[in-house]
């Protein structure tokens, strides 16, 4: 595959990932109808290749410490991975011909992927969308169906892999879907300053006052879901509580 970029400056890649029904696909829109940014509507791919190289690594790693006389133990990893990067980024540029582009993937893996957005594109924004552990859980099992406790679960990763990114990135961006509603200003000049637009906070507070609303969810957007506010069961507020309650307080949200 030849890469297709195109000579002048780097066009603007804007990676979005978040916890499903988080404001990734409102956000994705935004870089569509404001900035510009050509997209699909989903994305999968860099955690298609973290989960490559983390089964190659995973397999390579069983033969650390074996006394044996094993190729395996000089197969030079990163010779491999470094054409694997340099694929995905060809395969980037020729699917956008070289332009811009925004990338949206709303998964746990791709939170806990989006490390290596930076190995590929150093100079990629990446975008991380937050929201209330009670009402992704209660939007996403409207929409998906499901266990609860594994929409419990799934939220659970998507904040300890936050937690990770932010170690590993320190120039990420992070947004909660509730200021989307209420500091819909402040963020959008966030997100203009961030992606070194500035001149588009005007256009991209306007988009997202006008597309705020999780149509799944009924509750006043002016206050944050709680608990008491859901019509989940006993046994399903226990798991709740079991899984997620540390992590809603950990990451400033409440419970009741």
């Amino acid at each position: 595959m030849q890469n297709e970029q195109k000579d002048g400056p780097e066009p603007l890649k804007v990676f979005i990932v978040g916890s499903p029904r988080s404001g990734t696909s409102v956000l994705l829109r935004a870089m569509q109808n404001v900035v510009g940014l050509r997209a699909h509507g989903e994305s999968h791919v860099i955690p298609a290749v973290a989960q490559a190289i983390f089964h190659l690594r995973v397999y390579y790693r069983r033969f650390k410490d074996n006394p044996g006389d094993l190729l395996i133990r000089q197969l030079p990893i990163d010779r491999i991975e470094a054409p694997l990067l340099d694929s995905i980024r060809a395969f980037y540029y020729e699917i956008y011909d070289g332009q811009g582009w925004a990338d949206k993937t709303p998964s746990d893996e791709a939170v806990h992927s989006a490390h290596l957005i930076r190995r590929i594109f150093p100079d990629a924004r990446i975008i991380v969308t937050h929201r209330n552990g009670i009402e992704v859980v209660d939007s996403y099992r409207r929409k998906f169906g499901g266990s609860f406790r594994e929409s419990c679960e799934n939220w659970k990763r998507v904040m300890e892999g936050v937690e990770l990114l932010r170690q590993r990135c320190d120039d990420i961006l992070e947004v909660d879907q509730f200021d989307f509603t209420n500091a819909f200003e402040e963020v959008a000049l966030r997100i203009a300053c961030y992606i070194h637009r500035e001149d588009l906070a005007g256009q991209l507070a306007d988009f997202l006052f006008s597309n705020r609303k999780d149509r799944l969810s009924t509750h006043d957007w002016s206050r944050r879901l709680t608990i008491h506010d859901v019509s989940w069961t006993d046994e399903e507020k226990s798991i709740f509580l079991e899984v997620c309650g540390d992590a809603m307080v950990k990451h400033g949200y409440s419970i009741i």
